[in-house]
Order: structure tokens, then C-alpha cells, then sequence
């Protein structure tokens, strides 16, 4: 009758800390409430079966949890339930909200018996209220020692408890390692109202140390400046931004890069390899070996979000197979870069996307249809022909977000991101799911047509003028067109903000206002929402990639110890009982940057005392340090052997590496009485 009329957990002849929660749950249900007052002999059967699971040898817990299934279920929901969340806080939370009879009781229930328990509404609002106390005492001046031991004791079962902590983190009061970072994901990794993006986007916490002075010498040339911009400047103004924090000597740099690029703009854009007005260009035989191709333009797209969009992409089921930077046009706004994507030349045409698009399938893709899609409405009742298309996805929803101030709403961008790159790769996804054709000739190319910034209140330099108003009208756009006949009535002093810009490849009446490096000319453009139309590297720089259905083949890391002493024999020798510093270079032959992330001994008996996190470039090596300690059963083994994981585009790979091996006994220690002073 049990089974029948409240549920399946009242068929295990005990009661196990694995079935309390759906125990509970299903005993306080609604349902259940209502047929227990209905039935009479439906409660005498739950003091039947609560005195059978009672019996001994059964823990005095589950005697406990038995009479309160019995007595008021709903009370007992309540403080399993103040358990569950205070259980690891500090013992008077939860003695505030329970009689001491009450916390001895729930105090010798598992934690396991609640890890799964589905949490009483009720219960929460106290614990709430006590979690709200802890951390208005402890305060936010704690060290990442500190932080660590707050993190172990939440529940993890709160978004309020992660709100708090990334309070703290926001105060920015220590180094914020990647650790530090993953212990919170792993802590709230099941927690209720938490999405992944919002888990994601713990990262920008993470201490990222300033980059480099750039183009020191003055010598840079394009590979220096995009090496720089992705592998040091990118994540550190993520995180700079976040912060509030301005960064004079960085500014500095990103200044110079800005004079960099106006002043050898011309020969960047006149190589297919750089120039995103050529992308398209450089994609036409792999788009013509295709049978679909999707080339989806995401609007205003900052490289710094780009891992997301991949890890999105990649759990539609879509595999990046190629990524690279190009360089946007001048002025870095949709008006001017998008067309001349679309149509490879720098020829401005006052025709719609839809002939633009037309035209460029006819001169390049004669043998397949041409489409353009201005939504993803259009995208979701689009039936690709069997024959194969190019189909060009105008995808504005990111544009309109990142002009929003979305933060002032509670929200995030790396929120708002997510949610709009699921439905891009959902309707792209479905898509492919209607279209007859192989897998493996689908193509999936992704590029934005310039990036975006965010400008902090220091760097802001403001002129103020009614001559500024009128030029700088539009709160999204960085950049000006001044009439030839009115630049020279623009006063000298805002033209040293920038620069003058005409584009060199075709003939234009007007100038360009450029602005220099995250000066800003108009008032209220600073951090609130993103903007763009100038010359910083988060607007010109932006990623442009390739992605299929089907995996790509990754190529194996070379790997090899260095520093190892061999003895006449060629064995490596180490020694038991001793920590061993372990060097290992790996050289990653991919375009992909791979990331190191653990460590494991296959052979002797041993442990890996220490290893760090390590992203090693593409076509560039790296050493990974490794701290291993043998246990002295190692003394009969003859072979180290060692496997790492790693991550490339997302995805984990491992490998391992061994090498014949001597393990002895040290002599001596090393100690002498002079340790005892």
C-alpha cells in the first residue's frame, strides 16, 4: 500500500542514508499529505514499516528519522533540511535555529543522508538568515587561506551562499588563484539556479598578472602584436574591467598599439591573411567543397568572449577544426565592417544584405544557392535544398546586448551571452538535423564583424564641447565622420584625442574621427554597456573559425623528461622517501592552445605531491614542473611512467610518457645535530 499510494522508497527492507531524501519527499508530497488523511491504514503502515526499519541493529538516527516520518514528516523536512545547509558552519548557526535536544538528534544523521534531500522552503529562509549573519561578522578583508576554509564550510546548495562569496571576491583583497576559482564551481556545481554560465564566468576573479610592456623597441610587427593582444592583454582586461581598476603603464601599451595600427593599416588589410574584409576570400575553397555551409556573422563579438562561444558550439555537437585572429576594418562599427565582409571589397554599396549576398554567391558559389537569413526565425523555417546552400546568418541579438547596461539589472553578460549562443547553436543544430546531407560535408563558419570595449571612469578623456555633441550622437560609437568642409572647424585639441582617417583604398568624401587607445570623447560612454568604432585591441582584433558535426584529428603532443641522471646502464635514477622535482617539456604541434591539467603516476607506487595548470600555445612548447614522491615498494620497479591530461578546443585528451628507471635508498638523510639547534 506504501509503494502504491506514496512511493517506491518503501520497498528497501532498511533504511539507508542513499534513501532519505526521496524518502522525505515522497512521505511530504502533497499527494501523500492528503491520502494519509484519507486512509487510516495507510499511516498504520508507515508505523509498521518505520518500526521494521527502526529495529535493531538499525542506528539510533534512523529510529530518529522514523518517529518524525511519523509524528510531523513536515517538521522533519525542516531540520534535515537546516542540517543539510548549516551542518559545516560553525556549530552555533545551527544551535540558533534548533533546540539542543534537536541538534544533537540531527547531528548523528550522514551528511550523505541529505546531500540529495529536496530543501524545505521554510527551512531555508532560517538558514538564510543565519548564513546572511556569518558573513556580515567574518566581513570581506580575508586572505585566500581564509577563503578557501569559507568555501569548504557553505553547503553549496545556495545561490545567496555563492552571491556572498563572489562578494568577496569583487573586493579583490588577494591573489585570486584558478584553484581558488574551481573550488567554488565544484562546491555549487549542483546548485539550483545557478547556471553554467554563470559558473563560468567565475574566471574573471582569477588574478591575471598585467602584461608585458608592449612594442618596446618599437620593432613589432603583426605575429608580436596578436601574440600580446590573446595570450596577455585579452584576459587581463576581462578581469580589468570586472574590477574597476584602471592600469596607466597598460594603457600605455594599448596606446601604442593603436598608433601601430592606423599607421600600418594599409598593409594589414592588403594581406588576405589578416584582413577580415578577406575572410571570406580565404574560406572559398573549403565553402565550395561543402555541401552546406552556414556562415554565421555574430554581430559585435569581443574575442574575450570567444571561449564561450566555443564551448557552447561544441555542446551542440559542433567541433572547431580552425581558429584564427583578423583585423576590422576602420571604423570598427557594423555600417562599415559587415558590408565590406560580405562583399570582400572595400567598394561601399547602398544595396541590401540579401543582394549583397546574392551577388557574392553568384561570383563565388555558382553551383549552389546563396541565402541570407536576417533572424533566427528565418533560420528555424529555412529547408536548406538537397543540393546545398551558403546560407548567411545575420545573428544581432549580442550587438543589442552588450549596448545594454545589463548588469545594472542583476544580471551578467556571460548570462546574457550563453542564453543567446544556445539559441544560435540550437537553431544552427536543428538545422543541420533537417538537412539530408553528410555530416562531413557541413561547414560551420563563425566570425564577428569588429569587437567592442568597455572604457573605465579614468581613462575617459571628455571634450566638452557643442562641437562634440554634435559629432559623437550615437552613445554606441567611439568614432566621428566629420564632412571635409567641416574638419577644419574642429578644434585642434579634440583631434589629439585620435586621429585623422581616411580609408586608403577607396575615395570617400569626410574624414574619421579615430580615437586613441580607450579615450572616449563622449561623456557617458565609460563602463556601463560596451561601445566600439575605435582603435583598441577588443575592437579591431576578432576571432573568425571553422566548425563541422565531425571531429577533427588532433595531433599528439612530443613529450620528454629533461634534467635526468642516467646511470652506466641508461636507467634513470631517483630515490625512495624523497620528494623529486620532475621536469617535462611538451611541445604542442596543434594551431589550438592545450592546457595541461593533471597529473598521475601509472608507475612505481608513489604520489604526485604537486603540479600546476599549464597552457602551452599552439605550434609552442612548454615545461610542466612535477613534485613525485616514491614509496620505498618502488625499489622493485624499473620504470617511471607518468600520464598527464590535457584539454585542446575544448575537448580532454591524456597521454603518458616513461622512461627505464632505478629507484634506490639514500645513504644518509642528509640530517646532522646541528637540525637540533
Amino acid at each position: 500500500m506504501l509503494v502504491m499510494l506514496v512511493g517506491p522508497a518503501f520497498l528497501a527492507p532498511t533504511l539507508t542514508p542513499v534513501a532519505v531524501g526521496e524518502t522525505v519527499s515522497q512521505v511530504t508530497s502533497e499527494e501523500a499529505t492528503e491520502r494519509f488523511e484519507r486512509y487510516p491504514a495507510l499511516r498504520r503502515c508507515l508505523q509498521e514499516k518505520c518500526a521494521a526499519w527502526a529495529s535493531p541493529p538499525a542506528p539510533a538516527w534512523v529510529d530518529w528519522l522514523c518517529r518524525g516520518l511519523i509524528d510531523d514528516p513536515d517538521r522533519l523536512g525542516q531540520d534535515l533540511t537546516l542540517w543539510a545547509l548549516l551542518a559545516i558552519y560553525p556549530a552555533r548557526l545551527l544551535e540558533y535555529v534548533l533546540s539542543p535536544q534537536k541538534c544533537l538528534a540531527v547531528r548523528g544523521v550522514p551528511l550523505a543522508a541529505v546531500s540529495d534531500l529536496a530543501l524545505n522552503p521554510v527551512a531555508v529562509e532560517q538558514a538564510k538568515a543565519q548564513i546572511s549573519l556569518f558573513f556580515d561578522d567574518i566581513g570581506s578583508d580575508i586572505g585566500e587561506e581564509q577563503f578557501r576554509k569559507l568555501v569548504a564550510c557553505t553547503s553549496g546548495r545556495l545561490s545567496y551562499e555563492f552571491d556572498r562569496l563572489v562578494a568577496i571576491l569583487q573586493q579583490d583583497r588577494f591573489s585570486v588563484s584558478a584553484g581558488d576559482i574551481e573550488l567554488v564551481r565544484s562546491r555549487f556545481s549542483a546548485c539550483d539556479g545557478l547556471s553554467r554560465a554563470r559558473l563560468a564566468s567565475l574566471d574573471v576573479f582569477v588574478t591575471t598578472p598585467p602584461p608585458a610592456a608592449a612594442d618596446p623597441d618599437g620593432k613589432w610587427g603583426v605575429s608580436e602584436w596578436v601574440d600580446w593582444v590573446t595570450g596577455q592583454y585579452l584576459p587581463f582586461r576581462h578581469s580589468q574591467v570586472r574590477r574597476g581598476k584602471s592600469a596607466p603603464a597598460v594603457e600605455q601599451s594599448v596606446c601604442r598599439f593603436s598608433d601601430w595600427y592606423v599607421r600600418e593599416y594599409a598593409s594589414i588589410h592588403q594581406n588576405a591573411d589578416l584582413s577580415l574584409v578577406h575572410v571570406m576570400n580565404k574560406w572559398a575553397d573549403l565553402i565550395r567543397d561543402d555541401s552546406l555551409s552556414v556562415v554565421a556573422i555574430v554581430d559585435c563579438l569581443p574575442a574575450s568572449f570567444w571561449p564561450l562561444v566555443r564551448r557552447v558550439l561544441t555542446q551542440a555537437g559542433f567541433h572547431q577544426h580552425e581558429v584564427g585572429f583578423r583585423f576590422s576594418p576602420l571604423p570598427s562599427d557594423t555600417a562599415n565592417a559587415k558590408r565590406r565582409l560580405l562583399t570582400g571589397t572595400w567598394q561601399q554599396d547602398s544595396v541590401g544584405y540579401p543582394d549583397l549576398v546574392e551577388r557574392r554567391g553568384k561570383s563565388d558559389w555558382s553551383a549552389k544557392e546563396a541565402v541570407y537569413l536576417p533572424d533566427l526565425k528565418a533560420l528555424a523555417t529555412f529547408a536548406p535544398p538537397p543540393s546545398g546552400a551558403v546560407v548567411f546568418l545575420n545573428f544581432l541579438p549580442i550587438d543589442e546586448l552588450l549596448h545594454s547596461d545589463t548588469e545594472s539589472a542583476g544580471g551578467t553578460y556571460e548570462e546574457g551571452l550563453h542564453r543567446l549562443l544556445t539559441r544560435l547553436s540550437e537553431g544552427i543544430r536543428d538545422l543541420v538535423a533537417r538537412w539530408a546531407g553528410p555530416s562531413d560535408r557541413m561547414g560551420l563558419y563563425v566570425v564577428t564583424d569588429h569587437g567592442a570595449c568597455r572604457i573605465l571612469e579614468e581613462e575617459q578623456e571628455s571634450f566638452d564641447s557643442k562641437v562634440a555633441s554634435k559629432l559623437f550622437s550615437n552613445e554606441k560609437h567611439r568614432f566621428a565622420y566629420v564632412p571635409d568642409k567641416e574638419a577644419q572647424s574642429v578644434p585642434d585639441n579634440l583631434w589629439a584625442l585620435g586621429y585623422r582617417f581616411k580609408q586608403p583604398f577607396v575615395q570617400e568624401e569626410g574624414v574619421y574621427f579615430i580615437p586613441r587607445g580607450h579615450s572616449t570623447v563622449r561623456t557617458g560612454q565609460r563602463g556601463a554597456h560596451f561601445v566600439h568604432g575605435g582603435a583598441s585591441p577588443e575592437e579591431i582584433i576578432v576571432p573568425a573559425a571553422v566548425f563541422r558535426p565531425v571531429k577533427t584529428t588532433w595531433k599528439e603532443p612530443s613529450v620528454r623528461f629533461l634534467d635526468l641522471r642516467f646511470d652506466s646502464e641508461g636507467k634513470a635514477t631517483f630515490y625512495v622517501l624523497r620528494v623529486t622535482a620532475l621536469r617535462v617539456e611538451v611541445a604542442n604541434p596543434n594551431s589550438e592552445a592545450m592546457i595541461l591539467t593533471q597529473s598521475e603516476m601509472l608507475t612505481p607506487e608513489g604520489d604526485i605531491k604537486e603540479f600546476t595548470r599549464l597552457e602551452i600555445p599552439g605550434h609552442s612548447t612548454g615545461v610542466a614542473d612535477v613534485s613525485v614522491y616514491f614509496q620505498k615498494a618502488a625499489q622493485e620497479r624499473d620504470e617511471l611512467a607518468l600520464q598527464f591530461t590535457y584539454k585542446l578546443a575544448g575537448e580532454e585528451h591524456s597521454f603518458s610518457m616513461n622512461t627505464g628507471a632505478r629507484f634506490k635508498t639514500a645513504v644518509s638523510g642528509g640530517f646532522s645535530l646541528r637540525d637540533l639547534a
